[in-house]
């Protein structure tokens, strides 16, 4: 990491889940163990139960999914543009949104260039699409990290948006045996969300008096035994992506917090990487999993684990000064982050 990389910040947030309309909500909720869950209003399984999901309130019932991730954009990208203020003149901005999922089309890119450029800030704003599934979000992020450490901007805004509430796409989970229901305990709960946060360098922050975190790396790479491969997966995607995250210090995680969803496919991942970077970890078996809260949120997983290892942080009630947050999409990106306290 150059020296630039070594003084980035993640200073403001906006998040909107099924646990909240706000960041503060979310990471309160989210720390009193809330869950959002509940029937959907019209969707039941093969065994004519209703399907479990975790909805946005305030989200029209007609919406289309497009419709929904424009929403639920709008709603957490807001406070974000509005705290970093009218300066810079320019902004980047780097979205993860999901791949090749039901109801969302290629159109969707324009929709959102459309929404955010139509945002009454008063300065230009350049959109960037990183499509990925669960690690897109994470991978904005770092993209906007990249960006500010590069010296190409004081400020990057990086983040994700995602809603896994397709009735098609709700039809294909069951079939494939990945929803959770009363005949698969071994599934996840569909969720929707969004969450943005802004990334500056240190000196910006210090102009600013802002605080936040700071990143202390970043990895990623991609898993070729994903969740539709026929081998086995030995977790390599991911070790790869936590080694890259660790590179730069030699002191150990305390905490992860990781988008583990209720499926063996993850869960198996995630046991195998902590075979051999067991090492690294202060205590490997302190981890949380935030799908249990807001159910699976896709895209929008890696930016709310950002925004809790912030609250933490900033609350003082972190379990120790570094933590590691992780995601893994089932087409083979696997993108890890290193978080720590700024300095005060």
């Amino acid at each position: 990491m150059t020296r630039k990389e070594e003084d980035l910040r993640i200073t403001a947030f906006g998040a909107v889940t099924a646990i909240g309309l706000s960041a503060p909500a979310v990471a309160a909720a989210a720390r009193s163990g809330i869950a959002g869950f509940g029937n959907h209003r019209y969707m039941v399984d093969s065994a004519g139960d209703p399907m479990v999901v975790a909805e946005v309130p305030g989200v029209a019932r007609d919406a289309s999914t497009e419709d929904r991730i424009l929403h639920l954009t709008e709603r957490a990208l807001a406070p974000v543009l509005g705290a970093i203020g009218q300066e810079p003149r320019a902004a980047d901005v780097f979205v993860g949104v999901p791949l090749g999922r039901a109801g969302v089309t290629r159109g969707l890119a324009r929709r959102l260039q459309d929404l955010v450029a139509a945002h009454p800030t008063g300065r230009s704003v350049q959109l960037s699409i990183i499509e990925g599934g669960h690690s897109a979000g994470l991978t904005a992020m770092i993209r906007s990290a990249q960006r500010v450490a590069s010296g190409a901007a004081s400020v990057a805004i990086g983040g994700g948006v995602d809603s896994l509430l397709d009735p098609d796409g709700l039809e294909c989970f069951e079939a494939d045996e990945r929803l959770h229901t009363g005949r698969n305990p071994w599934g996840f709960i569909p969720g929707e969300a969004a969450c943005f946060c802004a990334v500056m360098n240190g000196d910006e922050a210090r102009r600013r008096q802002l605080h936040g975190v700071q990143i202390v790396g970043f990895g990623e790479a991609i898993e070729r035994h994903n969740i539709f491969a026929d081998t086995v997966c030995t977790g390599e995607g991911l070790v790869c992506a936590i080694e890259q995250a660790l590179a730069a210090g030699d002191k150990p995680i305390d905490h992860t917090i990781c988008d583990l969803n209720g499926e063996p496919y993850r869960a198996d991942e995630y046991s195998f990487a902590l075979i051999r970077l067991r090492p690294r970890f202060s205590a490997a078996h302190t981890f949380a999993t935030p799908a249990d809260c807001w159910g699976d949120a896709g895209a929008a997983s890696g930016p709310l684990f950002a925004l809790l290892a912030t609250a933490q942080h900033a609350g003082q009630y972190a379990a120790g000064p570094r933590t590691l947050i992780w995601t893994s999409s089932d087409s083979g990106e696997r993108a890890a982050m290193v978080l720590a306290n700024s300095e005060r």
